[in-house]
């Protein structure tokens, strides 16, 4: 249908697990997604002309994608007011750090930090502010740099899809370095200011 004609004329498509496997024709029966669920929407996405796929993962951080190469973005935990705006908070973050350069890694970072700072106020109902989101960003420093993380069909090579599911996104594979490796030292890691 109509959205999914729309795809091609993209430059990025943003949405949470839900809207991607919707939008992707990928059933999830209202429950979280696994990672093969995600996965499988990014490809049918892409398949019908998405060039670039991030889906945000609530309290997990967020995921990017070309038909190349995957980004995650981990978050780290934060007290929760209000869920209310953050995926608008992530979306305008992500935008400030990704238009202009078209660095993911840096919209990513920027991203899931106003979505971070975006829990800790009540309804989505004021401005975020540079000293929360800064915040944000100095709790998440040693998860700030977005990771690029090989695709999951090559990262769990012969697994089945529910241990691709569990075992891609666990705490050991996302530390050792065999599913991720640390971005380039030299990202811009300027503060822009307001």
């Amino acid at each position: 249908g109509g959205l999914l004609e729309l795809l091609p004329h993209t430059d990025v498509l943003l949405c949470n697990q839900r809207e991607a496997a919707s939008i992707a024709g990928v059933a999830i029966a209202g429950r979280r997604a696994t990672w093969y669920e995600i996965s499988e929407a990014v490809r049918r996405l892409h398949a019908r002309g998405a060039p670039l796929v991030v889906v945000t993962l609530g309290p997990d951080g967020a995921v990017a994608a070309t038909e190349q190469q995957w980004w995650f973005q981990p978050n780290q935990e934060r007290a929760v007011k209000d869920t209310t705006g953050c995926g608008d908070a992530f979306a305008a973050g992500f935008l400030f750090g990704w238009c202009g350069s078209r660095d993911v890694q840096r919209g990513l970072v920027y991203g899931c930090a106003c979505g971070a700072a975006a829990v800790g106020i009540t309804g989505g109902s004021e401005p975020l502010s540079a000293t929360s989101v800064n915040a944000c960003m100095r709790r998440n420093e040693g998860v700030q740099r977005a990771r690029e993380v090989r695709t999951p069909r090559t990262a769990a090579a012969g697994a089945s899809a529910e241990a691709e599911g569990e075992a891609f996104f666990s705490e050991e594979n996302l530390s050792d370095g065999r599913v991720c490796a640390e971005a380039d030292e030299d990202e811009d890691e300027d503060e822009d200011e307001d």
